[in-house]
């Protein structure tokens, strides 16, 4: 191979993991521009490797023996099979679990999307890593910022009164958070009478969710929040 060749794809491998990156940073996920660059640069070394490999053993079969032209087989895809699954375990340090939130797996999916990337580049299938590149920059951002898949969860508030019930409802109208009360109890919190409600909201996405949420929590009058995940 080559020595334009070579620096063709590792070229091809950082440029493209990078616009990748490039997107996850912008919007200050825990795998940003350098980690999708390294990722992909990194597998289209492996992938390289595997090439140069397959290259070589082949050359070296042929020129001991021609006779084995027909014969010799080379697995091209150990090192590629080790790459898809280190890269997950990569990505899994990306997901964070926090009580009943999980954030991170939109970016691990990238950084194993990337890998293929910069296999793609490195074998030298240069169509496919463009066109997969054009894939998940799509996925990253149109299906983001224009197909809205409603989202439900269910809350626990538990407040002092009746008024503070009103305050609630009114926040949710405001706001614009399609909600359906399906529990009203009261509750005893060291001798006094409070409302216990339990919330089934709709929202267009996890940062409407967290906005509703603080803006909740800012009420004096409301006493705690439990979340559900549904």
């Amino acid at each position: 191979m080559s020595w334009s060749d070579i620096l063709t794809r590792i070229v091809a491998s950082v440029i493209l993991g990078g616009i990748i990156g490039f997107e996850r940073a912008r919007k200050n996920r825990p795998a940003g521009l350098r980690t999708h660059i390294l990722v992909c640069l990194g597998s289209c070394v492996f992938a390289l490797i595997q090439v140069q490999l397959m290259r070589e053993t082949l050359e070296l079969s042929l020129t001991l023996d021609p006779s084995l032209r027909d014969s010799v087989r080379v697995d091209g895809s150990r090192i590629i099979a080790q790459i898809v699954s280190g890269v997950g375990f990569l990505g899994a340090g990306t997901i964070f679990v926090h009580k009943q939130s999980i954030t991170g797996l939109t970016t691990a999916a990238s950084l194993w999307a990337v890998a293929g990337i910069g296999i793609a580049s490195g074998m030298g299938y240069f169509a496919i890593a463009f066109v997969g590149v054009i894939g998940i920059i799509g996925s990253l951002l149109i299906v983001e910022n224009y197909v809205h898949v409603p989202k439900s969860n269910r809350i626990k508030i538990t407040c002092k009164d009746e008024f503070s019930h009103q305050m609630i409802e009114e926040l949710l109208n405001v706001k614009g958070i399609e909600h359906n009360l399906v529990m009203i109890d009261v509750k005893k919190i060291n001798e006094e009478k409070h409302l216990l409600l339990m919330y089934e909201l709709e929202y267009k996405n996890n940062q409407q969710y967290f906005d509703i949420i603080v803006r909740l929590k800012s009420i004096d009058d409301i006493l705690s929040i439990e979340t559900f995940l549904m």
